[in-house]
């Protein structure tokens, strides 16, 4: 498997565990009528946001696309307008075009 492949698949996981994390949440929610701002649902987010951290920490500067992807685009479901300077803007509306894009990044980085 290639790196590409690799953080594709990782990124793939990723983005799973955590909208599953978030329709577990709303479903706390709804059971308990907890707030947002409630200290296990606080703590909850506060975890899901390590998890950025985390990913940032094997791939340096995946956090630049990841926290507004989750906090929002809210994976994909609002698209993200992005380019490289000069260039004309990209739609993203998929993790896997997310990962593309990053890899192309650290690539032009490169040279």
């Amino acid at each position: 498997m290639s790196q590409h492949e690799k953080l594709k698949s990782i990124l793939s996981d990723w983005q799973e565990r955590m909208t599953d994390m978030e329709a577990q949440i709303d479903a706390l929610q709804s059971l308990t009528d907890a707030r947002p701002e409630s200290p296990l649902i606080s703590a909850i987010h506060a975890v899901m946001g390590m998890t950025i951290i985390a990913l940032n920490a094997a791939y340096p500067g995946l956090d630049a696309y990841l926290e507004p992807w989750f906090t929002e685009h809210e994976y994909g479901a609002r698209p993200m307008a992005i380019c490289f300077k000069g260039e004309p803007l990209r739609e993203i509306s998929t993790i896997d075009a997310l990962a593309d894009f990053y890899i192309e990044d650290c690539e032009r980085a490169k040279a």
